[in-house]
């Protein structure tokens, strides 16, 4: 007699996309490169991910055209 696999277990929920991480810029940016963000104090920022500890990746809120790397410590968490 064969063993038979487990049978799954059942999915808690349905695959929900979590909600963005949004910050808010405490400063003034100027890009350096084509690459990079410029934003203004207040601006609000969607983070798209993280090119490491000091830089992420993100678009100004309601405004996908202007995304590029940004400085982390320009900005802080808004809490939801």
């Amino acid at each position: 007699m064969a063993l038979q696999p487990p049978a799954p277990m059942p999915r808690k929920s349905q695959v929900t996309k979590s909600k963005p991480k949004r910050v808010k810029a405490l400063y003034n940016c100027v890009a350096d490169n084509p690459d990079e963000l410029t934003f203004s104090e207040g601006d609000v920022i969607i983070v798209d991910g993280e090119e490491d500890q000091e830089w992420w990746i993100g678009h100004i809120d309601g405004d996908p055209s202007r995304k590029g790397a940004f400085p982390v410590s320009f900005v802080h968490f808004i809490a939801d």
